[in-house]
């Protein structure tokens, strides 16, 4: 078993802080964001990745900082592979969100199915008439749509494992399952 004194915490974590290099690890942290970014042509176009690899990178920094990520001095011995592992997770977090997930996967981009209050009359007749497609494109599969509706009402996949009582991993499976039905569907549209 390892012990606590394996990770940096309190005064030795702000020595090493005020050690570094800070103007080389933010340039070098924010191109290693846009780098991972970039990687996903599917968020061109609706969001600059510009800036959301600067909000990630700074993200990283500032969860250092605060001490909300854990930096174990076995699994990382300098501090910017540890930053990159940060921002790492941030970015997977990110693709795996349900806002993600129902704004840049679902047939039609341009509508919000979380909040149908915004939209008027017009987008409340194209969410209804998405979500009934959807339960369709669901409809054999009861598991993956009774995520879809936990997804869609904002529950990330810890909440949805004991609302559905079902093991996390399960839920994490069923996701991609949902992911895999709603693009199919999506370059079927698309296809005409």
């Amino acid at each position: 078993m390892k012990l606590a004194t394996q990770i940096i915490t309190g005064n030795e974590l702000l020595s090493r802080l005020r050690a570094a290099d800070w103007k080389k690890i933010i340039l070098n942290l924010h191109y290693y964001a846009l780098n991972k970014l970039e990687r996903y042509p599917i968020l061109e176009g609706r969001y600059n990745v510009n800036d959301l690899a600067n909000q990630f990178a700074d993200e990283a920094i500032r969860m250092v900082y605060d001490e909300e990520r854990k930096w174990n001095r076995d699994a990382y011995q300098e501090l910017y592979p540890f930053l990159t592992g940060i921002v790492d997770s941030i970015v997977s977090n990110f693709l795996k969100s349900s806002e993600f997930l129902l704004s840049e996967r679902l047939p039609e981009d341009d509508y919000d199915l979380t909040d149908s209050s915004d939209g008027g009359p017009e987008n409340d007749l194209i969410v209804q008439e998405m979500i009934a497609q959807i339960k369709e494109i669901l409809a054999s599969d009861v598991e993956a749509f009774q995520v879809f509706e936990c997804l869609k009402d904002g529950l990330k996949p810890r909440e949805i494992a004991p609302e559905l009582n079902i093991e996390i991993s399960e839920v994490r499976n069923i996701i991609k399952r949902v992911y895999r039905k709603l693009h199919d569907y999506k370059v079927k549209l698309k296809a005409g």
